[in-house]
């Protein structure tokens, strides 16, 4: 992975290799949580 700037993750292949969560906000609890997505 290069390092350019400003760093974008706008792919699911993005986020796993930069090593961080897909975030999901519930619009009906208002509650967000982190899905865990295992990098297989």
């Amino acid at each position: 992975m290069s390092n350019k700037y400003p760093f974008v993750e706008d792919t699911l292949g993005k986020k796993l290799a930069a090593g961080t969560g897909l975030p999901v906000y519930c619009l009906t609890c208002r509650r967000t949580a982190l899905l865990d997505v295992p990098s297989w």
